[in-house]
């Protein structure tokens, strides 16, 4: 059963000088009684920026305000993040202003939607411990309601800790083990895509999958009560029993076998074992490969091992994504190719078509079982419009797999299918630790052009990505070229935007990509701390692009962060200070990371 937890219409929202608690706001009779039936609500999952409090100095919730007034007001809509408009190619809005304008909209925020603590003993004194009472009872129901609000925000701004000791940005939310369970939940439950807020006029719908986040397990994440592993293993499992039953039920075998194969992944550093067993009628006769392949090939709805599916993906491919090295085996003895190949797209799994099975078990972090691959035989270089696998072992910052795959003559230059290189494709999935290979343990002399436009477009973890190219040599205002601009496709929406078609981020970078710097792009983008290490790494700022704007032109149209444009404009000491912690190696330390939803 539920614990009943309340929510708060969106004018009060907007009124609010400070963050009130549960209490107060119930007491002054400000709080709704969270119901199915009660419209449209937004569930707001953030960083803890306080110890006793979720935002001491108002910074994150200002920035909230600011975004929702600006939606209300029509002055910013929520589109389309780039990687998603130029992945799939076309403008998508969200109608959140639709809703905020008809005052329909309520908002959940865990200070004031949930109970706090009210007693004082140690042992009700551990965030998301035992003995809690109604806090609690609260914090377990949360997946739940997670699922039935009908909007999903980050609230991701980077600002300081009240003592200057660390900073908070989308990196730093992405690795807390329980706001990776809140978007998983929320994208299981059908929704999809969700919300990002970066500043109060940078708001983004991103429609990328949690699937497609391979390192992205909420036990790979951090977590200030290590009990709370088991409580989100439990709560995972859950997601995806119902997800696969659903998907069964509809007839998307899909989506089934994707979930069913991928749980390996998702399950990483969480005390549970994988979901089996949910296609009645198998009949085990013998133990052996042969049996295992018959039980897979009959859960996985195949009638042989080499068929493939509608979604053009045979048993091989699954295998290599579960991880299985009997299985594997069983296949290959079964005549399966060792260089079999995707025939179509995964979108769940932000796959293109023609990823060998050894990309795909790099992407899972399978090493073992890219190991087995290779002595069968798999091509670590493969030629054609196969992608290679280094790309995938990169994309999902599968360290050691980089590592096989050089140690097995992989070309560490090599340029992908779509015209991407490897140490490119680190810098857009911030895959830090596998560029540091790349750049440092190949014998390779990788080609460093346009990785920091890379990085400053599309990563998430960018200081830390600007820190190791600048280290490598990497030009700091390498102005990007036509080319390139060609094969991302900005030159089209650069061609949509002065057409007067609406002004999504993606086609707003198109009008101004010409001659850009790094700087330009990080600006354009949003990625703000990227800009903020690049301004600090001495980036000129007198450069044009091809309109003749400067980066602190472009930083006034963008709603950039104080810091930056106190940077841009000569005085880099907050901004230097913002990179520091950033950068710092004990930065996500578990000494620095006390914050879930509640602090004590």
């Amino acid at each position: 059963m539920l614990f009943p937890m309340y929510t708060v219409l969106l004018p009060t929202v907007l009124d609010m000088a400070e963050i009130r608690p549960h209490e107060e706001l119930k007491a002054d009779g400000l709080l709704t009684l969270f119901r199915e039936d009660m419209g449209k609500a937004l569930f707001v999952s953030h960083q803890w920026v306080g110890s006793m409090h979720p935002d001491p100095e108002f910074k994150q919730f200002r920035v909230l305000q600011d975004a929702l007034r600006n939606v209300v007001s029509g002055l910013v809509e929520v589109d389309l993040d780039i990687i998603t408009e130029l992945t799939f190619g076309r403008s998508k809005f969200l109608a959140l202003g639709a809703e905020a304008r008809g005052q329909r909209l309520s908002i959940w925020y865990d200070y004031f939607s949930c109970p706090q603590l009210q007693t004082s003993t140690a042992a009700e004194m551990t965030p998301k411990g035992g003995g809690r009472g109604d806090l609690g009872k609260a914090i377990d129901s949360i997946p739940a309601y997670v699922a039935k609000c009908s909007f999903f925000c980050v609230l991701c701004p980077i600002v300081e800790s009240p003592d200057k000791s660390r900073v908070f940005s989308p990196y730093t939310w992405a690795q807390r083990g329980w706001c990776r369970v809140e978007r998983m939940v929320h994208e299981s439950s059908g929704h999809g895509s969700f919300i990002m807020i970066r500043s109060g006029q940078n708001i983004e719908l991103k429609a990328t999958s949690f699937l497609a986040s391979y390192g992205s397990s909420p036990g790979l994440g951090d977590f200030s009560v290590e009990e709370d592993r088991l409580k989100t293993a439990l709560v995972l499992k859950q997601v995806l029993l119902r997800r696969m039953r659903l998907s069964l039920q509809r007839g998307d075998f899909t989506t089934y076998r994707v979930v069913l194969n991928a749980q390996a992944a998702l399950f990483k550093g969480l005390p549970v074992e994988p979901i089996s067993g949910l296609v009645p009628g198998f009949e085990q006769l013998e133990n052996g490969p042969k049996s295992l392949v018959a039980e897979f090939l009959h859960q996985n709805g195949f009638r042989y091992p080499l068929e493939y599916d509608n979604a053009g993906w045979s048993p091989l491919c699954y295998a290599c994504m579960k991880g299985d090295l009997q299985l594997i085996q069983g296949l290959l003895e079964a005549s399966a190719d060792a260089n079999d190949e995707t025939r179509k797209a995964q979108p769940m799994l932000a796959l293109f078509r023609a990823n060998a099975v050894l990309g795909i078990s790099a992407c899972f972090h399978n090493n073992d079982a890219m190991k087995l691959l290779i002595s069968a035989k798999s091509k670590v270089n493969p030629r054609g419009s196969t992608f290679p696998p280094i790309l995938g072992a990169t994309f999902a910052n599968n360290v050691e797999g980089v590592r096989i795959l050089c140690e097995h003559k992989a070309f560490a230059d090599v340029i992908g299918p779509t015209g991407i290189s490897a140490v490119q494709q680190a810098c857009t999935a911030g895959s830090f630790e596998a560029l540091q290979v790349l750049l440092f343990e190949t014998q390779s002399k990788v080609p460093l052009s346009h990785a920091l436009h890379y990085a400053a477009i599309f990563s998430d973890s960018s200081a830390k990505i600007i820190k190791i190219l600048l280290s490598a040599r990497a030009d700091i205002n390498e102005q990007f070229s036509e080319s390139f601009g060609n094969l991302l496709g900005l030159g089209i929406k650069g061609i949509q935007c002065r057409l007067g078609g609406k002004a999504t981020k993606l086609r707003f970078m198109g009008y101004h990509h010409r001659r850009a710097t790094p700087l330009m792009m990080a600006i354009l983008s949003g990625q703000f701390e990227c800009a903020a290490a690049l301004a600090v790494s001495g980036a000129r700022l007198d450069l044009r692009n091809a309109r003749r704007k400067k980066a602190e032109d472009l930083a006034r149209q963008m709603s950039v962060p104080e810091f930056l444009m106190e940077a841009l404009q000569g005085q880099v000491e907050r901004c230097a200070s913002v990179v520091s912690l950033a950068t710092s190696p004990n930065e996500t330390s578990e000494e620095a990371l006390e914050e879930d939803y509640f602090e004590v």
